[in-house]
């Protein structure tokens, strides 16, 4: 089963039209090319979907790296009883 960290890498090469062994949890918006403001708010929408979760607009800002993201998803998944 793939940990939150592979499935966050995963939906930010997606999103980003990046390699996905160019994203790692150092990634953040400066070192992934292709992430721009409409890709970013494309991210933002798939990890909603995908963990079904949402995001305020203080949140989203800080959606700015594979780290941030993360601990932010693990936290809110904590909050539902997820793992």
């Amino acid at each position: 089963m793939p940990t939150i960290e592979d499935q966050i890498c995963d939906g930010i090469a997606e999103a980003m039209e990046a390699p996905r062994n160019s994203i790692n949890e150092k990634s953040d918006h400066r070192t992934v090319e292709g992430w721009d403001s409409l890709r970013h708010f494309q991210l933002i929408a798939w990890l909603e979907r995908e963990f079904d979760i949402s995001f305020d607009d203080t949140e989203v800002e800080l959606c700015v790296s594979v780290g941030a993201i993360v601990e932010l998803v693990s936290r809110k998944l904590k909050r539902h009883g997820q793992p």
